[in-house]
């Protein structure tokens, strides 16, 4: 009786320009050629080369033992280089090794695929070193949404894999992914930090740390993949980031600005609809130095010519493809610009600004029409309305002030505080 597990097959086949196509694979083979040689229970290949999808594959390698095959090779195509020390035994294959390179990437995997159920089960660990900048090279089709981004870093990561190969939602994965400076958009981050937990169907654990000019970034998220729409929530917080150097990454890298940022949020949305992204948040800005206004030029007060505002502050919420605020605040020693507007995920902005001004800081002034003016600016704080439109890249400012309701409001400041008006003059 004939045992193909006792078969001893002794060959060797000379390939010059062999043409194939495969149907099934709905591919062509072109220009085969190379050394092929069986002997006994084993198949030694060498320079072996073939054209596919417009890529040369070449090869060398050997597989030992039809029945339980060990194979080792090696082979480049289309930029990778890879080897592989692979072994079968009945229905387990063993990855002892498969690492390559392409481009800047480098990897490394081991592990083992249990073929024994319908589904091929995984259980394999791999860490891969890659250049974020060549990211566009690996992902060709995401080429057009990584380009804007500028993306640049040395990437470490690790991983672990098991589950089944068909259905990525429900592996156990674990993974970490670390770099000493990664670039996005120009923005610098250092010291970063990433782990991810999946099971039992949700991302449990998606963290991000970084340091960020001086301050520190901390991303959480969890996501549910059970749920085809894949709903997620990310808590963000940032503080003590230091404005003086995030500016000089910035279109204001000109601009004298100072201070230090502080920000909280929470967003929910779902993978597959992220625009209508929800959430909430305050932002805050301390030790600053963020805007020099001249008011004299409105109300005559020197004191009210070069102020310079130091804080800010605001809560807003995320809806509706905008981030809106109903308190944003800037502050200064002589007045405060109280706001409400939003902020369009399109860039487009409109606030509406008014100042309230610094009664104190206004008696102070030295002006000798310090009296009356002091009043009339007292009073047109109210009635003073500083709008911003346009888009965040070119903003519109526009001053709208009311002259009747601020000679309305003058009347009655003065009918109050005549004794004070006099003593300014006298």
């Amino acid at each position: 009786m004939f045992r193909r597990d006792h078969a001893k097959i002794n060959a060797l086949a000379v390939l010059k320009k062999v043409n194939i196509e495969s149907s099934k694979l709905k591919q062509s083979f072109k220009d085969i050629q190379g050394t092929l040689k069986a002997d006994g229970s084993s198949l030694f290949w060498e320079d072996f080369t073939a054209t596919i999808m417009g890529h040369v594959l070449t090869s060398t390698g050997q597989l030992k033992n039809f029945k339980n095959p060990k194979i080792n090779t090696s082979l480049s195509w289309n930029g990778f280089d890879i080897k592989a020390q692979i072994n079968k035994t009945d229905s387990l294959v063993d990855i002892t090794s498969l690492a390559g390179t392409y481009s800047s990437a480098s990897f490394h995997a081991k592990g083992s695929i249990d073929l024994s159920s319908k589904i091929p089960q995984l259980d394999i660990t791999s860490d891969l070193k890659a250049k974020l900048e060549d990211l566009s090279a690996y992902a060709p089709n995401l080429k057009t949404t990584l380009d804007p981004l500028k993306l640049s870093g040395l990437i470490n990561a690790t991983s672990s894999i098991k589950g089944p190969a068909a259905d990525w939602k429900n592996w156990v994965l674990t993974a970490n992914a670390t770099s000493d400076l990664v670039s996005i958009a120009g923005f610098k981050f250092n010291a970063v930090n990433l782990d991810l937990n999946q099971s039992e169907g949700k991302i449990k654990k998606f963290n991000v740390t970084s340091k960020l000019y001086d301050g520190d970034l901390n991303i959480v998220t969890t996501a549910d993949l059970n749920d085809a729409a894949i709903p997620f929530e990310t808590a963000l917080h940032i503080e003590n980031v230091n404005l003086a150097k995030l500016k000089n990454d910035t279109g204001a890298k000109d601009e004298d600005l100072r201070g230090f940022i502080a920000l909280t949020t929470m967003v929910n949305a779902t993978v597959k609809d992220i625009l209508k992204v929800k959430g909430n948040g305050s932002l805050n800005i301390s030790q600053g130095y963020l805007m020099k206004k001249e008011f004299s030029s409105i109300f005559m007060l020197p004191a009210l010519s070069n102020l310079i505002f130091t804080d800010a502050t605001a809560n807003f919420t995320i809806a509706d493809q905008k981030v809106s605020t109903e308190n944003f605040a800037l502050k200064s020693e002589g007045a405060v610009l109280n706001g409400k507007g939003w902020v369009g995920f399109d860039h487009k902005i409109q606030f509406e600004m008014h100042p309230e001004f610094n009664a104190d800081t206004i008696a102070q002034s030295d002006s000798m029409r310090k009296g009356p003016s002091a009043i009339i600016a007292l009073a047109a704080g109210t009635y003073l309305t500083i709008t911003i439109d346009g888009t965040i890249d070119k903003p519109q400012v526009h001053t709208i002030k009311k002259p009747t309701e601020i000679i309305k409001k003058t009347g009655e400041i003065l009918k109050n505080n005549v004794g004070q008006i006099l003593q300014s003059f006298f």
